[in-house]
């Protein structure tokens, strides 16, 4: 049976830091900017909750919109009851 998925009232994200970094000895050089992001998401409903992957939609101050999807969170599926947070960072190039 596949995961369902649907948006859940008192899931929220908070963007804890962000850092922003241009090259690096691992950053190829035809993308060389690098955003460095520290996220807390935290379980303020009344039910448990399983994160199987993430979407963000980014807006730059533009309005150009950049999607990025995928499975999993930093390579963790974290379990929220309610109440818990789970904090990580990760990074986009």
């Amino acid at each position: 049976m596949p995961a369902r998925s649907e948006q859940l009232s008192g899931l929220t994200v908070r963007l804890d830091d962000l850092r922003y970094q241009y090259g690096g000895p691992s950053v190829p050089p035809e993308t060389p900017h690098v955003f460095i992001y520290f996220l807390t998401i935290r379980n303020e409903s009344d039910r448990a909750v399983k994160l199987l992957g993430r979407k963000w939609i980014i807006e730059d101050a533009n309005g150009e919109k950049l999607v990025v999807e995928g499975d999993k969170i930093v390579g963790e599926e974290p379990e929220l009851l309610p109440g818990e947070r789970f904090s990580y960072n990760s990074f986009h190039i």
